[in-house]
């Protein structure tokens, strides 16, 4: 290792201006630098910057089961109709949909919690008039 360095070392001419490498070597860095700049700006141009007013504000909270019980009875169902009907009444940033493990009414349909509160026996047949009652009705007074 030490030869190799020595070789290396004795490579480099004693009468290099170091002064002149270095100011070389700033100008190198300088245009790399502008380089990625203005391409980070072209990527950036159509990109909507994300502030912290943009952020979304979670107002509501559903939770539904997804557990062995629930799945059988529509579970699935029920969450792509929530989720329709969240995109329908632009509810993206109020209302979070979430997927649970049981909620402990495993007997009484997809149960399902809107902010903590429980529901039972949501269905794909029920759940428009359950979002209508329980999330519209919340969300107009957001």
């Amino acid at each position: 290792m030490g030869k190799f360095l020595f070789k290396i070392v004795s490579f480099i001419p004693t009468n290099w201006n170091f002064d002149l490498l270095k100011n070389k070597m700033f100008v190198i860095m300088n245009l790399i630098f502008d380089i990625f700049l203005t391409i980070s700006k072209k990527m950036m141009k159509n990109k909507e910057i994300v502030t912290v007013e943009k952020v979304r504000k979670i107002q509501m909270n559903i939770k539904v089961c997804v557990g062995s019980s629930c799945h059988l009875k529509g579970s699935y169902e029920v969450i792509q109709s929530l989720k329709k009907y969240i995109e329908d009444n632009k509810l993206e940033d109020k209302v979070e949909l979430e997927a649970s493990f049981c909620l402990g009414n495993c007997s009484k349909g997809v149960s399902m919690q809107i902010d903590g509160e429980p529901i039972q026996n949501a269905n794909p047949d029920t759940i428009e008039d359950i979002f209508n009652e329980r999330v519209m009705n919340k969300c107009q007074s957001f």
